[in-house]
């Protein structure tokens, strides 16, 4: 399971790497009397892949510790912290029918996920940009003593 964890550590950010790229060059680029569709479609795609790969980031997560012995969770359900909501847009995204058939979403919402200028929104869900961020080194930090076996075998014992 760790190395699940640190596989997914790693998509999320490579995945970030491409959404700031992708985010600085929409923003140069796009105009209102000429937006720039393919390129606003193309952070959306990397920035659901973050979001996909977190929820998988978080319940290895969950597993890793309950393995240590430690029953805490990355959050608790509905709390509103920025972990839930980032796993809650994650799921969203995820399993969109559900939330057009449970009416959290109309049937004419193109996205599953659009961006303002501070957030990342979702049906009834957002986060902003430096909430994600913070969600982000959070998986970093919990993946770093993981990529060492001595660091990881000593915490098991």
């Amino acid at each position: 399971m760790a190395v699940n964890y640190i596989q997914k550590a790693q998509y999320i950010f490579h995945e970030y790497n491409i959404v700031r790229e992708l985010s600085d060059k929409y923003h140069k680029n796009n105009s209102p009397n000429n937006p720039k569709l393919s390129e606003y479609y193309l952070l959306i795609y990397h920035l659901s892949n973050i979001f996909i790969q977190y929820c998988s980031a978080i319940e290895a997560c969950n597993t890793i510790n309950k393995f240590l012995g430690d029953d805490s969770k990355a959050f608790n359900k509905n709390d509103g912290s920025a972990e839930q909501r980032a796993y809650e847009i994650g799921n969203s995204i995820k399993h969109v029918a559900i939330c057009i058939d449970s009416g959290v979403c109309e049937n004419d919402h193109t996205l599953s996920i659009w961006l303002t200028n501070s957030l990342v929104e979702s049906f009834d869900v957002e986060i902003s940009f430096k909430e994600l961020e913070n969600c982000i080194r959070d998986v970093g930090r919990f993946a770093e003593p993981l990529v060492d076996p001595m660091t990881f075998s000593d915490k098991v014992k």
